[in-house]
């Protein structure tokens, strides 16, 4: 089992590779380079911070900032943020990410790209088993077949370890291929076929037993508490295809409409297990325990006073195989139902641009209907920010 100590070598490693490579590309590079500086904050409200029929609700304010070191083919980039919550301060976190983006030109518009990164999110004591470090790197490839056919195709894998929750450690690949067609009616259409790939090495499972066995020779017995802990593996393969359509309207607006499919490769009946911070497993790796499909319409227009603004309406139909419906005290319901989520999304955002100066305003709003009562639930979150280009 991966210790702390071997994940703050491995982390460390990988962040002086980082630096080396760009200190490396400055010094026999010809290009010169920039440096430029985000500070940046973010503010939420919520009405649902764990996405559960809990609805908390609460406040959350994050600084940050970003430094890019770049030229024509590389970026290096470093950038560091906070979270605190108001009404919940025991999720405060906070979170670092450094990482290089090479680029490689191959002749015409063709292009490759290689970016390693490195990041760390930290929590208070009362989360400390959350704290994790995380190494992915990305390659992917950027090709004309003819001037209206455009190739795209990549992979991306990250290892992540929890300092102190081994069950939670998880290695993920992503891959995909994809095609876009231009058309003289200024229409894209695009297909997109993925394989996904998340793997727990060693999942904990605790169990106890009741022991009793005689003592002496006057027939008295003695009971003790027995703990076994048993380690397995869990293995979660997800193919994906995606089709969309784009059509711009003059040239200040574009509408999308785009359907996905996913499909399990695997059904895994152990997947229970990890639920016992189920609201963390959904933000984290949700996306690799569902089948089903989302069809999507989006609007987004630039024509208001040199302003975008975006709306999008989502609908997903999710099956969750191998997660059993639970009570509200988190026992399963028998004879044992799996779970089955229609969700509704709708969002808007509203960005600006003055000068330096970069304003975001974005909504929100999501009905979740489950045949898991826990999961039963509405969301409505709206969020802003401010970041500066010096």
């Amino acid at each position: 089992m991966l210790k702390m100590g071997a994940i703050k070598k491995g982390g460390a490693g990988l962040f002086a590779l980082l630096l080396l490579i760009a200190f490396s590309l400055s010094a026999l590079g010809g290009d010169s380079f920039s440096l430029q500086l985000y500070p940046y904050v973010d503010t939420v409200y919520t009405n649902n911070v764990f996405w559960d029929s809990t609805q908390v609700s609460d406040k959350i304010v994050s600084p940050g900032v970003e430094i890019d070191y770049s030229s024509s083919n590389m970026n290096f980039y470093l950038n560091a943020n906070g979270r605190f919550y108001s009404e919940n301060s025991y999720l405060n976190s906070y979170f670092i990410s450094s990482g290089l983006e090479i680029f490689k030109a191959l002749g015409g518009r063709d292009l490759l790209y290689i970016t390693p990164n490195i990041s760390s999110n930290t929590f208070n004591d009362e989360l400390s088993y959350l704290n994790n470090i995380s190494e992915s790197i990305t390659i992917g490839l950027k090709k004309y077949l003819t001037k209206s056919f455009l190739l795209k195709m990549g992979v991306r894998g990250t290892n992540k370890n929890y300092s102190s929750y081994d069950s939670y450690d998880h290695i993920k690949l992503s891959s995909f291929f994809e095609l876009n067609k231009f058309l003289p009616s200024q229409t894209t259409f695009r297909g997109r076929f993925g394989f996904n790939y998340l793997y727990f090495p060693h999942i904990i499972e605790t169990e106890e037993y009741i022991k009793i066995y005689p003592i002496g020779r006057r027939g008295r017995m003695r009971t003790d508490i027995i703990s076994v802990e048993n380690t397995y593996s869990l293995s979660l393969p997800i193919f994906y295809s995606t089709v969309r359509i784009a059509q711009s309207v003059g040239t200040l607006t574009g509408l999308v409409f785009e359907y996905s499919y996913r499909k399990k490769l695997s059904s895994d009946k152990t997947i229970p297990d990890l639920s016992e911070d189920e609201w963390i497993l959904t933000k984290m790796n949700d996306d690799f325990f569902w089948d089903g499909s989302r069809f999507s319409i989006a609007l987004k227009t630039t024509k208001l006073l040199k302003t975008t603004i975006a709306f999008e309406f989502s609908y997903f139909s999710k099956f969750y195989d191998g997660i059993f419906i639970r009570d509200l005290v988190g026992e399963i319901i028998q004879p044992g139902e799996y779970r089955n989520d229609t969700m509704y999304q709708g969002t808007f955002s509203i960005t600006k641009n003055i000068g330096r100066l970069n304003l975001y305003l974005k909504g929100i709003y999501r009905e979740n209907s489950s045949n898991d009562d826990f999961f039963d639930y509405n969301l409505f979150t709206i969020m802003g920010g401010i970041d500066y280009n010096f």
